[in-house]
């Protein structure tokens, strides 16, 4: 998903089709612009504990829902499981309970 935002372009070849054949163009797709930002971070909105191990192990940032402060520990305990696991630190992955600013 991230390589989409760089500069080479994404083309999907499966075994049913490829989003080139789809549109015609028979060539990989690129942005038309240049992203204001060299990359783009990726956040995931998930709340089961697998999902969340998974978010800590994948994703730049993960956005909880219906987050409790009386429960933290509980709800952060998948997300530093996958952080661990994943050989990444906890400063790599960012937090937002309110969409507005870090809880942990």
């Amino acid at each position: 998903m991230a390589e989409g935002y760089g500069q080479d372009g994404v083309a999907l070849l499966g075994a049913l089709s490829s989003i080139t054949d789809q549109i015609g163009l028979g060539k990989p797709l690129k942005l038309l612009g240049t992203p204001v930002q060299d990359r783009i971070p990726i956040y995931l909105g998930v709340g089961g504990a697998q999902t969340v191990e998974q978010a800590g192990a994948i994703a730049d940032g993960w956005l909880p829902s219906l987050f409790s402060p009386e429960h933290a520990d509980m709800v952060f305990a998948p997300l530093l499981r996958g952080i661990e696991k994943s050989g990444r630190q906890r400063s790599d992955v960012c937090c937002r309970a309110d969409g507005s600013r870090g809880v942990a």
